[in-house]
């Protein structure tokens, strides 16, 4: 099916919902605090999203920062046991996810930010954001991102993927300072 039908049919249903309009940074709406990071689950992506996992290691003990990660992938990313969701996939199929398991677990919780990590679009990842209550979406851009994302981030960036994936971090104020010390969220 092609994906522009596919996504008019995911919408008529709600299986996807429109990103929030309004996404505000300023002094007085703080940095997202409570955070979501969803893992890729095509294993090519896998590897390039090992590199904030590697940032956010540091950061998840003491912060509520929460990772779903492909259970496939439990030895690959191997996070912290209170803040890892390892979500099923289907035997049949390595590709797809148990999909009642993942939304009965993120349905009417609500964060500050919910980042999806994979670089391209994935349904399967759109329908759980859209569950998800939060005022913002991170993404990358790409066809049908704008009813996505609330927030869009180039994988072209400079750096590469790794280059957006820090472009990521420091939205959510998981980065370096001026000073070249990471931050503290």
């Amino acid at each position: 099916m092609k994906a522009i039908t596919r996504l008019r049919i995911y919408k008529t249903f709600h299986y996807i919902t429109a990103p929030p309009q309004e996404v505000i940074f300023s002094p007085l709406e703080p940095r997202p605090q409570r955070l979501l990071f969803l893992f890729p689950i095509k294993k090519e992506w896998l590897a390039e999203s090992r590199y904030v996992f590697q940032r956010l290691k540091r950061h998840l003990p003491d912060n509520p920062i929460q990772l779903a990660v492909a259970s496939t992938y439990r030895d690959q990313i191997a996070g912290p046991i209170r803040s890892t969701f390892y979500f099923p996939m289907t035997p049949d199929r390595p590709s797809r996810i148990l999909m009642d398991v993942m939304l009965a677990r993120f349905r009417d919780r609500s964060f500050d930010a919910v980042i999806n990590l994979e670089p391209e679009l994935n349904f399967q990842m759109a329908r759980v954001m859209s569950v998800i209550r939060t005022p913002r979406r991170i993404g990358f851009t790409g066809p049908y991102a704008d009813d996505l994302y609330n927030i869009q981030i180039h994988s072209d960036f400079e750096g590469g993927l790794e280059g957006a994936y820090e472009q990521i971090l420091s939205l959510c104020n998981i980065g370096f300072t001026d000073n070249g010390r990471e931050s503290q969220p």
